[in-house]
Parts: structure tokens; C-alpha cells; sequence
């Protein structure tokens, strides 16, 4: 609310602005507050500001012309409406709560580096070339039992090696047994 006022009679026109000021002090009196900066919190209260003719004429519209209830010095009207101390001390917190997200963050990623790294340390290597184990190598030699087939300290292309040297082995071994047939126990039947 903006009140202008001009002396006409006797009474000075500061004197009744400081008068108004003081019987609607419960409409536009903010809620101090110092967590934050040392403002005042004007929810659901009347922005009150006074002015004269004679600031009007003498400073203009423009100009720190006016007064808002409670305050001390006269302003501009959009300082005197705003609220530049409260304005700061959002900033600050939101810089504040922006610089704890950051370092959070930070923290949250040097977290997941660490995990990582740990991970990759613990990761198994080919008992046979040296080279690290796949995630799904990884999990697949955690989790199935050896068996005459499984190989679980070798990698993938090492294990098809391994496999094709097993079953050239077995190959080779039922050929020897067969020709052992031949000449074997059958043989003494063919006679």
C-alpha cells in the first residue's frame, strides 16, 4: 500500500506517516530472522510505504523518495517494496545448499570410483593367458560347479581350447582302444 501525503495544516506529514506507521504496525510488522542473514519475513503482511509530495518533487519517482514502514532510511520504490536483504540471504542458502549437493555428489562419485576399483581388483584372471574375466565369465565361474567340461579358472576362448584339446584326447584314446580291439581279446575268437 502506498500512502502519499502533503502538509497542509499545522501537523507535519512525517509526524502523521510515523503516526500510521505505528497503528498498523500488526498489518505490515515482518517476523524477524537471523538463520541465514539478518532479515525480516513478510508472508501475509501489507507492504506499507509513505512518501510526501514534497520527496516526490524533490528526489522523483525514480528516486529514494520513499518510505516503507519499519524501515530506517528512505529508498527507491522497488527497494522499498522488495525485500533485498531476504532476496541475499536465499541466495546465500542456495548457494550453500548447491555447494552441499556438489560436494555430496562428489563424494557419492569418489564412492562409486573406490566400489569400482575394489571390484576390479577382486576381478579373476585366465590361470592360462593372463587376460581379466568378463562380468558374465565372472558370474559363470562363480556360480556352476566344475564338471568334466568346466573350466572355471580359464577364460572363454582358453576354455574352448581346453575343450577342443579334451575331446581330441578322447578321440584319440577310444582310436588307441579300438585298434587294441583288434588286436585284443576278439581277436582270439576270429581263429
Amino acid at each position: 500500500m502506498l500512502l502519499v501525503s502533503n502538509q497542509l495544516g499545522p501537523r507535519p506529514a512525517d509526524a502523521t506517516m510515523e503516526r500510521v506507521a505505528a497503528l498498523t504496525r500488526h498489518l505490515w510488522q515482518g517476523e524477524a530472522r537471523t538463520r541465514g542473514g539478518n532479515h525480516h519475513i513478510y508472508d501475509e503482511q501489507i507492504p506499507m510505504v509513505a512518501t510526501t509530495l514534497q520527496q516526490l518533487q524533490k528526489h522523483g519517482s525514480a528516486g529514494s523518495a520513499f518510505w516503507r514502514f519499519g524501515r530506517k532510511r528512505h529508498q527507491s520504490l522497488l527497494d522499498a517494496v522488495g525485500n533485498p536483504r531476504r532476496e541475499a540471504a536465499e541466495e546465500r542458502a542456495y548457494a550453500e545448499d548447491e555447494a552441499r549437493a556438489k560436494a555430496y555428489r562428489a563424494e557419492q562419485q569418489r564412492r562409486e570410483e573406490q566400489l569400482a576399483a575394489e571390484r576390479e581388483a577382486r576381478r579373476p584372471v585366465c590361470a592360462r593367458c593372463g587376460e581379466k574375466f568378463t562380468d558374465a565369465r565372472w558370474k559363470g565361474a562363480a556360480e556352476y560347479p566344475p564338471g568334466p567340461r568346466w573350466f572355471p579358472t580359464l577364460c572363454q576362448k582358453c576354455q574352448a581350447l581346453a575343450i577342443q584339446a579334451a575331446e581330441a584326447e578322447e578321440a584319440e584314446q577310444e582310436r588307441q582302444e579300438h585298434q587294441e580291439g583288434r588286436g585284443g581279446w576278439l581277436s582270439r575268437f576270429r581263429s
